[in-house]
């Protein structure tokens, strides 16, 4: 069976791209039934996985040779569903037949999901399907969320039953992985997502153009790969900006340096200013120190030192800005911005 991945990576790198790359590639495929989930803190993963199961089985039901298996369960997806959704009244609509009563409504996560998961494993196989769930954003779920989810991918494993998981989050996935359950690293496969090489991001850049008869002096492109630091996203945005500078079917470094203002705007606007907007004052001046740091990660002694705190006082920030998907602890004692460049955008704002 395949292994398991997690790619990880700070925003703007193309997990998301990369996820959706994968989707597109499954749906040509006859053998393997997938569902999306996009991990968010204001919802319960019970709910969310609850509806990608449904319709997994829905899916089965018009393949299954074995009806009496699809009844089944049915039944346990219902037991689920009443067990960790009893206020979600429709999530229940559909499923025909009795409530599997004393399996997957244990009022335990990690037993109820397990129960579950075989369920669905268990018809999957015998009708030669694989089923995949994509989970976006994955670090968002709750600790008991996560460690319900890993310890039921690896019951499926030790019974070699066809599920594949496949997640994205930013680098603290990996720690809060490890946290949740010890064995995490041996189950799944973490692949880290970072900026692209510079042969890669100069082709980013230039293949696109060249299709449309376009081409960049290299002065031109050089400079738009050091700004970007050669993230996908990045890239994608100054290559919109300077378009609009093509002289004779060339864009050359007096039309990059051009475009660079809007570039940056653009950039604060859409990219930075949404996340920076959500913080307190406090929130804000916690960032203001980080970037004051020299080097990342920042030491959480240093970040206080430039705050006028103990380390113990500013924890709270720390945390609520953790939450809000600003920054990350790499390890106990640091933190790092998840936005690339950030520290640039909180120089400019200052």
């Amino acid at each position: 069976m395949a292994r398991h991945t997690i790619f990880s990576g700070l925003r703007g790198v193309g997990k998301t791209v990369l996820l959706t790359k994968i989707e597109k590639l499954i749906e040509d495929s006859e053998s393997i039934l997938y569902e999306h989930i996009e991990c968010d803190r204001s919802s319960k993963f019970s709910k969310d996985i609850t509806i990608a199961v449904k319709k997994i089985v829905n899916k089965l039901s018009i393949l299954a040779k074995s009806k009496d298996a699809i009844k089944n369960t049915f039944a346990i997806l219902k037991a689920f569903t009443l067990t960790w959704n009893p206020t979600e009244n429709t999530l229940a609509l559909g499923m025909s037949g009795e409530t599997a009563l004393g399996t997957a409504d244990t009022g335990d996560l990690s037993n109820d999901l397990t129960e579950l998961f075989i369920s669905v494993g268990e018809i999957a196989k015998k009708n030669r399907k694989c089923i995949c769930f994509i989970l976006d954003e994955i670090q968002d779920l709750q600790k008991n969320e996560l460690s319900a989810l890993i310890r039921a991918t690896h019951r499926i494993n030790q019974l070699q039953l066809p599920i594949i998981i496949i997640g994205a989050g930013i680098p603290t996935i990996l720690r809060i992985s490890g946290e949740a359950k010890s064995y995490s690293e041996r189950l799944f496969n973490f692949i880290e997502i970072t900026s692209l090489k510079n042969d890669d991001a100069v082709s980013a850049l230039v293949e696109p153009a060249k299709s449309q008869n376009v081409n960049y002096t290299k002065d031109a492109f050089e400079a738009v790969v050091e700004r970007t630091g050669g993230y996908p996203f990045f890239i994608q945005e100054y290559g919109q900006c300077v378009w609009n500078y093509i002289s004779d079917d060339v864009i050359d470094i007096d039309g990059v340096n051009s475009s660079y203002p809007e570039y940056l705007s653009k950039l604060d606007d859409s990219f930075f200013k949404v996340r920076y907007n959500r913080t307190t004052p406090k929130e804000k001046e916690f960032l203001f120190a980080m970037e004051k740091c020299n080097s990342y990660p920042c030491q959480m002694s240093q970040v206080a030192s430039y705050m006028n705190q103990k380390p113990r006082s500013i924890s709270l920030f720390r945390n609520n800005l953790i939450n809000k998907g600003l920054i990350y602890a790499p390890s106990h004692g640091e933190v790092d911005f998840t936005v690339p460049q950030f520290d640039s955008y909180l120089k400019r704002v200052k």
